[in-house]
């Protein structure tokens, strides 16, 4: 029988380990001890005090882990800000006090963790073991500055010179360890968790944290957009805005970290123009820096219409910026969402899909793009036939093309070899899509009737699994795959659902909706037209955007984002 440790921690020692406890458990009369020390590795480093010395508070968390490549996986970034989240049991005393009983624990794999703050509940030094508990008779947990390490090497200034994480923000003050406001230490519910959304199962989509965009550049700007990609640092959110009134445009970029944090939002000056722009942007990453694509409409100069490349790094700071424009361009507009996609054989190279608007009609073009502009010729798509707006998925393995045909009774899905897309597949005639591709599938959702269609095929078009899905007033989307889950979200007015599928690499088999009715954990939708949303989904985490409605009323919030969990 196994056993199932009872983890305590009983009081602090010297000799550079800063707390020392044990583990007591029992089944049928045995008895196995589980020691637990955390070591404060610069103590007695020459030029720096040790972290027990300057911290106040001691937090211990225990998370459920599959312990990837023996690591604690993504918890390090928010354990790095002082988050425990989603940890099983937490205790947080201060630094010199033993901590409880952390009680049973079932055999499995755990990640250990420990928060060191100081007296304004800065995070000064953390530290995470992960280990199967039925293999160990200890788990020693280094604490220090990790944070401010790279990936090639940690030296001991690094390691010891406190974390650039920041304490409580004003008003809020820091009592016994935590700000006003924060959970209970002991609670295991994190504070955007709601009764609408209650963790279940390994894809709980659990809302990890949730925030406003930020303030708009103007109480009644015109907005358009969101897009959402996955950086090798969290996520960036992009959209647009317009003021009314100076017709200034700008382009906005918000990161936000797999644990919740957002970083400090990026604003591109677009400059002025008389038209207001409502198609959507473009937003696609290469892991440590990504592309932003928005269009610029025909303003009446002489130049034509044409589009802003925006370079930005991992936590969606600005790189670099430019525009181009054709003079034969009446407009050129993006999808919705899909509209840009990394190419998987590149480091550094993109594929964008836009309708190009002439005199003599309307085409959807395909080109590749470097750096801050084009990388030969644009190529047109579809066979040249008329098309309200485009989009596109890419693997190594397969393409696809979504665009519905001008006054087509369907619309179209072409699929094939990266570069070779020639199979059509028809799905309902809609205003907007969703298309992603995942290893060699190509998922896509359309609206039809009183909810949505979804179909998934391979590069020769087989049906993979085709449904429905019931939603009321469904009004925007989007779909994105994750492990061997899709996950199709749908908006209505006020309201986001995301729809679980299992199977993704077989046969997909509809899984329990997760909705968030009004709000989505703490952050509100309330004037939410459903309309504008985006999502993307990487590491056990996915992240979804809002934008309140393509013209703002006073008074209203620009949108919202959040990050949900979703552990395979």
């Amino acid at each position: 029988m196994s056993l199932r440790p009872s983890l305590r921690l009983v009081r602090w020692v010297s000799a550079g380990a800063l707390l020392a406890g044990a583990a007591a458990s029992g089944a049928a009369c045995s008895s196995k001890e589980l020691a637990l020390t955390l070591v404060d590795p610069c103590q007695g480093v020459q030029g720096f005090e040790g972290f027990r010395s300057r911290a106040s508070y001691v937090e211990f968390a225990v998370f459920e882990s599959e312990c990837p490549n023996n690591t604690c996986g993504d918890l390090d970034p928010q354990l790095a800000l002082g988050n425990t989240q989603g940890a099983l049991k937490t205790s947080l005393v201060p630094i010199n006090q033993a901590l409880p009983s952390i009680g049973d624990l079932p055999v499995r794999k755990y990640a250990f963790a420990a928060v060191l703050k100081d007296d304004t509940c800065k995070p000064i030094a953390y530290g995470c073991t992960c280990a199967d508990v039925e293999d160990i008779s200890k788990v020693e947990i280094n604490v220090a500055a990790w944070s401010n390490c790279s990936g090639s090497g940690c030296s001991e200034a690094q390691a010891c010179t406190e974390m650039s994480a920041p304490g409580c923000v004003a008003p809020a003050a820091c009592v016994n360890g935590r700000c006003d406001g924060d959970p209970d230490p002991d609670s295991s519910v994190p504070p955007d968790a709601s009764d609408d959304n209650p963790p279940t199962g390994p894809c709980s989509l659990r809302v990890i944290a949730s925030g406003a965009l930020p303030a708009p550049i103007s109480d009644t700007a015109a907005l358009s957009g969101p897009a959402v990609t996955a950086t090798d640092a969290g996520f960036v959110i992009g959209y647009r805005e317009q003021h009314p009134d100076t017709t200034a445009m700008q382009a906005v970029l918000q990161g936000v970290s797999d644990s919740g944090s957002p970083s400090s939002p990026s604003k591109i000056a677009l400059g002025n123009c008389s038209s207001t722009p409502s198609d959507g942007v473009g937003i696609a990453s290469q892991g440590s820096a990504g592309l932003m694509v928005v269009s610029l409409p025909e303003c009446g100069l002489g130049n034509g219409a044409g589009a802003a490349f925006i370079t930005f790094g991992a936590n969606g700071a600005r790189t670099g910026d430019n525009t181009l424009r054709n003079p034969g361009f009446t407009g050129l507009t993006l999808a919705r969402g899909q509209s840009l996609v990394p190419v998987p054989s590149s480091s550094s190279e993109y594929e964008l899909v836009y309708r190009a608007e002439m005199t003599s009609g309307a085409e959807l073009q395909g080109a590749t793009l470097e750096g801050l502009g084009f990388k030969g010729n644009a190529r047109i798509l579809l066979g040249a036939q008329p098309v309200d707006f485009g989009q596109i998925a890419l693997t190594s393995a397969v393409s696809g093309i979504l665009g519905q045909i001008t006054g087509g009774s369907s619309m179209l899905l072409r699929v094939g070899p990266p570069g070779g897309a020639t199979v059509d597949v028809a799905l309902p005639a809609a205003s907007w899509g969703a298309i992603t591709a995942y290893t060699g599938r190509v998922a896509v959702m359309v609206p039809e009737g009183s909810g949505v269609t979804y179909s998934l095929t391979d590069s020769l078009g087989a049906d993979l699994g085709t449904g429905t899905i019931s939603v009321n007033d469904v009004r925007g989307g989007d779909v994105v795959a994750l492990n061997d889950r899709l996950l199709m979200l749908t908006a209505s007015t006020g309201n986001l659902t995301i729809h679980r599928f299992t199977g993704a690499a077989t046969t997909p088999v509809a899984g329990e909706q997760a909705p968030f009715l009004g709000s989505v954990g703490s952050t509100s939708l309330s004037g939410f037209q459903g309309e504008l949303v985006g999502m993307a989904a990487a590491r056990n985490r996915v992240a979804m955007a809002w934008l309140t409605r393509s013209r703002l009323q006073s008074g209203d919030s620009v949108g919202g984002w959040a990050v949900l969990e979703c552990a395979n």
